[in-house]
């Protein structure tokens, strides 16, 4: 709520019909008239009194920071007054302005908070906005309401989803050109110079404002009415309202712009370069060699310091400002390289389709073109704009083979995304084949692409490359292949070499957020959730999620949307958070509809068919798992990432004995052979131990050992819940028990409510009861509890005996119920139950004996 509302709200709420006068002051208005209007207060408030029956009357006064100094002199005098004839005065008025009167309270209003501001842009029609963007525009206006809401009505979608940069200065409306605007009224043109010199500078240095306004004639006392009026901090010389900045930009003349960015400019010569050369383009008129190339000056600078954005912004302004011709169309190229790395995908297709419509010389052209499959690597493509690069790519290699090999390899990739698998291969294959005499870090990546296809198609790891360092990885990121680093981590996440996937992962995001390449990031975030489930490290994976949404969402890149908003579904599950999970779902099923990619879609099968499983929905999950398993058949792949659903398919089809078993336990079988891979062999031990196939029990203690808990602890887990449920249905009680707690030990520390959700169900059915703070509630009797709080203790079954005055055997006959229905193996782990928590020590007590 701003100012005026609450103010219209306190008028409304009075007593009787409001009677409403107004005193305006508009931009030209005379302070003499402002002056005796707020002389002519008391009278009207006196003679507007009813005469029959008095009553205090209530006067509103708005916008009090616009009078001038010497009217709020006299009102401050006649408010102090006007409670002698009834009369009660609210005044609003900007935080940095004095009021009037010297008594009364005062109720301070901050700006809206980052939620708040939310609902205020949704209730004036705004669906979705970036949270960074709103951050930013709460930051930026300072929480003003106004301009938050005719903002609502000014900037585009692209810009709310941080696909286009906010404008500088952010624009503000008709209301907020007349709030703000109004409080230069009455200020010298040098004053008004003064602050413009400010504005401009945002934030500029002490020194440099002062060089600036020397350039133009102008010193800081000029800066002064604007202090006296609250409008301008002498400290650190900052303009008082963040939106000032905008208003004193909108209302100058383009003439006096001009000035102030060419003082600005000389007075940045000397110290900074790049900030120099933008305020020289902004004082510029038209094509200006001299100042383009000084801003590529600038560029090839912000490059040297890892300034990714800064750069690509320099010679996008560079380019803009060269005249026609082959200098002009590199530094559209290079600022198109710049813009595809930060993410500014749409200014880089822009500058693309400019560039090309120029009909440039091969080397740019091939160098275009590298960058146009680039954006499609990292945005979504289909399957007629591959074929059309692709034989644009076919073109350029007749006379550039080695970028036409990056520009194949990068096509390949997303013929990947798009589950066209041989297609994949096929242009991979001649990527590498024209690559073969290329730099390095090419053929690094056409090693990187070609074997993961292999391991896609096959299953197998084949020979992996050596881990990159630093310095390999930095290259890549800032090269034409920055996808590389990431396609390695995931083939080597495929191969199950968790922690080397994890090491080189987080390697490329730490060097990728130092350049603030932010288009780098989505995959390798990505990449992070899918890692961190293997490696049980489910808190870290969740963040990851979420920040891979957050990163590719306003970078536009969809086609890992898909794959981000499954891995937040699947965490958000984990904790039983269904709206979260539904929601994500969705949005990873909207995805993969609008890209068609067959990749997405199998993901999001997964998390239903998991989903299903774990809470018992079986009939659900070998629906799901049918479908994932024909849309697997179309990809003609064997790889481990695309089959993690089929031992939950092949699980859910045991306990409902839906299909044919045998046949999708041989599949299993052979896919576990095929892929050299110990969790695919573990997983169909596991289904087969579940399914009491011969020698089950041998089976599950081959899958455990192929999935150690500090490796795969998830997979450990299912394993230890699926055999105790086969002791179980054997009747086995007491060793199910056992292996249950373990499973629901391990569940409760991934933080899995979910899958704990899962194994109360046979724990239940084993006499035991787990809370959710994981204790274990057994129907312990208050016998069995005392001489477990013994044993535990130290005592000996005759010490129990004799201290509980019970004999011996019938110690070791209470001791023996309780070890069974905790699942305890030994007084060791009954022990450790009570130390740790494990056991609720109020469990229920039918009984004595």
């Amino acid at each position: 709520m701003g100012k005026t509302t609450l103010l219209d709200w306190a008028a409304d709420a009075a007593a009787g019909e409001p009677h409403r006068f107004a005193v305006h002051r508009l931009d030209g208005g005379a302070p003499d008239q402002v002056a005796a209007a707020v002389r002519e207060l008391p009278r009207r408030a006196v003679v507007e009194q009813p005469a029959d029956r008095p009553r205090p009357q209530l006067l509103v006064l708005d916008d009090v920071h616009l009078l001038d100094a010497d009217t709020l002199v006299e009102l401050d005098a006649l408010v102090d007054g006007l409670s002698a004839v009834s009369v009660v005065v609210l005044t609003a008025s900007r935080p940095t302005s004095p009021r009037p009167g010297r008594g009364g309270q005062v109720l301070q209003l901050p700006g809206l908070t980052v939620p708040q501001a939310h609902s205020l842009l949704v209730a004036h029609g705004v669906q979705r906005v970036d949270p960074d963007v709103l951050s930013d525009l709460v930051r930026l206006t300072g929480g003003c309401p106004l301009a938050l809401r005719e903002l609502a009505q000014t900037l585009t979608t692209d810009h709310l989803m941080g696909r286009r940069a906010l404008p500088d200065p952010l624009p503000l409306g008709p209301l907020g050109r007349t709030s703000f605007g109004a409080q230069l009224h009455g200020l010298t043109d040098r004053t008004r110079l003064a602050m413009l010199v400010l504005a401009l500078g945002d934030g500029c240095p002490g020194a440099v404002l002062v060089a600036a306004l020397a350039r133009l004639g102008l010193t800081l006392p000029d800066l002064d009415p604007a202090v006296d009026r609250h409008l301008v901090r002498r400290q650190h010389w900052v303009l008082g309202d963040p939106l000032q900045r905008s208003a004193i930009q909108q209302l100058a003349r383009a003439e006096d712009v001009r000035r102030a960015h060419a003082a600005l400019a000389d007075a940045f010569e000397q110290t900074d370069l790049g900030r120099c050369a933008r305020h020289l383009a902004a004082a510029g008129e038209g094509v200006d060699e001299d100042v383009a190339r000084t801003l590529e000056r600038a560029a090839r600078l912000a490059q040297r310091r890892g300034d990714v954005a800064g750069a690509a912004t320099l010679w996008q302004l560079a380019a803009d400002l060269s005249p026609v011709g082959p200098v002009r169309l590199r530094r559209l190229v290079v600022a198109a390289e710049g813009q595809t790395a930060c993410g500014d995908l749409r200014a880089a297709e822009a500058d693309l389709d400019d560039l090309l419509a120029a009909a440039p010389a091969a080397d740019l052209t091939s160098r275009a073109l590298r960058v146009r499959t680039q954006l499609a690597l990292w945005s979504a493509t289909n399957s007629t704009e591959l074929a059309r690069l692709s034989a644009d790519a076919e073109q350029v290699s007749a006379y550039d083979s080695d970028s036409a090999a990056g520009v194949l390899l990068n096509l390949a990739v997303c013929a990947q995304n798009l589950g066209d698998v041989p297609e994949a291969l096929r242009l991979a294959r001649r990527g590498v084949e024209l690559a073969t005499d290329g730099a390095p870090a090419r053929r690094a990546f056409a090693e990187a692409v070609l074997g993961q296809l292999t391991t896609l198609i096959t299953g197998r790891a084949g020979g992996l490359p050596a881990q990159l360092n630093d310095s390999e990885v930095r290259a890549h990121l800032h090269g034409a292949h920055p996808a590389c680093p990431a396609m390695l981590a995931q083939w080597l996440l495929w191969c199950e070499r968790y922690e080397d996937a994890d090491a080189l992962v987080r390697t490329q995001l730490r060097l990728a957020r130092e350049s603030s390449l932010s288009a780098v990031l989505p995959l390798p975030l990505a990449l992070a959730a899918d890692i961190a489930w293997w490696r049980g490290r489910w808190d870290d994976g969740r963040a990851s999620a979420a920040a891979a949404v957050a990163a590719a969402e306003p970078a536009g890149q969809v086609g890992l949307l898909g794959y981000a908003h499954s891995w937040d579904a699947m965490y958000a599950a984990q904790r039983q958070d269904r709206d979260r999970a539904a929601r994500a779902l969705g949005q990873a099923d909207d995805v993969a509809e609008r890209t068609g990619s067959a990749p997405a879609a199998l993901c999001t099968l997964w998390v239903r068919l998991h989903i299903a499983l774990a809470d018992g929905d079986l009939h659900a999950a070998v629906d799901h798992g049918a479908r994932a398993e024909r849309l697997r058949r179309r990809l003609s792949t064997s790889s481990i990432t695309f089959i993690p659903f089929l031992p939950e398919y092949v699980e859910a089809a045991i306990r409902v004995q839906a299909g044919d078993v045998a046949a999708l336990l041989t599949q299993l079988a052979e896919f576990g052979l095929t892929n050299e891979s110990a969790w695919t062999r573990a997983a169909w031990l596991r289904c087969s131990g579940l399914a009491g196939q011969r020698n089950w029990q041998d089976s599950f203690e081959e899958s455990l050992s192929l999935t150690p808990l500090g490796r795969t602890p998830f997979e450990h887990a299912r394993i230890l819940g699926c055999w105790g449920e086969r002791l179980l249905s054997d009747g086995h009680r007491r060793e199910a028990r056992r292996l249950l707690l373990r499973a629901d030990s391990v569940f409760a520390d991934l933080g899995s409510s979910l899958w704990r959700a899962q194994i109360s169900r046979p724990l239940a059915e084993a006499g035991i009861e787990v809370s959710p703070s994981g204790r274990v509630a057994t129907t312990l009797t208050e016998r069995e509890l005392g001489v477990c709080l013994l044993v535990a203790g130290g005592a000996t079954n005759r010490s129990a005996a004799k201290a509980l005055s019970l004999s011996e055997k019938t110690v070791e006959y209470h001791l023996g119920k309780a070890m069974a229905k905790t699942g305890a193996a030994n007084r060791t782990q009954l022990a450790r139950l009570l130390d740790e928590g494990g056991l609720d020590q109020r469990a229920g007590r039918p009984g004595g004996g």
